[in-house]
């Protein structure tokens, strides 16, 4: 109708109404259309036996008084309410979609297996050690809506262990070694970052973690992040090269350092029973953490 609406079936004369010349009733105007007492003097059997609505007593009002003064705002109160129950009943849909799917996710999330990931690296040692392995952890659960896999990857962390009484004695310490010992062996995985560590090779916690993992016959992965511990990013490269950083060498013979002992040199990135616990579940040094955690899920494929 060209942005024209009509009202007054039950009238031998149709109102038409230009929508766009419509503006905004307020309740003041409301309230002068349909005044106290009116319902009754237009219908007053239905008003005392089931009272009608505001809307259907300004819409017959209308339609009886199609030349009123007050007809377009009439117009625009009714088609305002119309707009109003539409709005609230899609709003009610929408809640109960988002709440079926929620259901959905939730239900489908507890039928896939859950794989723990015990994640190794001397992170524990930055200024920032908790924010650290949040990070870690917040990396898997992106991963995870990401791939979508068949099966749920979780983040466990050193520090994610309460250690009562913390205090920097031999007690404490053996306590966290016991703590951590426990969250492997409850582990299906280790991520381990084997970054250089205060010399040329990888943290020694690391690599005993690794080990033990490898020893309860469970698939060990490692990455190799320096960023978080020098400022930037630097590949795995190879021992024998991070000793000639680290550490003085024969000058005459630089397979051997200066009290005559081997170094060790066999193309790899760190000792070579490192390398052959990440070999043993297919895998290599991976660049970052993510990578690692990528090879972790195509392990379960």
């Amino acid at each position: 109708m060209n942005g024209e609406r009509g009202i007054g079936s039950g009238s031998s004369r149709r109102l038409s109404i230009n929508i766009a010349d419509l503006t905004p009733m307020t309740k003041k105007q409301r309230q002068t259309v349909v005044p106290h007492g009116t319902l009754a003097a237009i219908h007053p059997t239905r008003s005392r036996k089931s009272p009608m609505n505001g809307d259907s007593a300004i819409g017959m009002l209308v339609a009886r008084n199609p030349t009123c003064q007050f007809a377009p705002m009439a117009m625009r109160y009714i088609q305002e309410s119309y707009a109003k129950e539409e709005a609230v009943r899609r709003f009610i849909c929408g809640l109960i979609a988002c709440a079926l799917s929620v259901i959905s996710t939730g239900m489908e999330a507890a039928d896939k297996p859950v794989y723990y990931v015990y994640l190794a690296g001397p992170e524990v040692f930055l200024p920032e050690p908790v924010k650290a392995g949040q990070e870690k952890k917040a990396i898997i659960e992106r991963l995870n809506a990401e791939h979508g896999w068949p099966f749920r990857l979780v983040g466990w962390y050193p520090l994610d262990n309460a250690i009562p009484d913390f205090k920097p004695d031999r007690d404490t310490g053996l306590r966290i070694y016991r703590a951590n010992i426990e969250m492997m062996d409850k582990a299906h995985f280790i991520a381990a970052n084997m970054v250089r560590f205060r010399g040329p090779g990888m943290d020694t916690g690391t690599a005993f973690e690794m080990g033990y993992m490898r020893g309860l016959g469970k698939p060990v992965f490692g990455y190799y992040e320096t960023a978080p511990f020098y400022g930037k990013r630097e590949a795995a490269g190879l021992y024998s090269d991070k000793v000639a950083l680290h550490y003085k060498l024969d000058a005459k013979n630089p397979q051997v350092d200066v009290h005559g002992q081997l170094v060790e040199s066999f193309g790899m990135a760190d000792n070579l029973m490192m390398i052959g616990a990440l070999d043993d579940a297919g895998s290599a040094i991976q660049p970052t953490f993510e990578e690692a955690i990528l090879r972790i899920a195509e392990s379960l494929k």
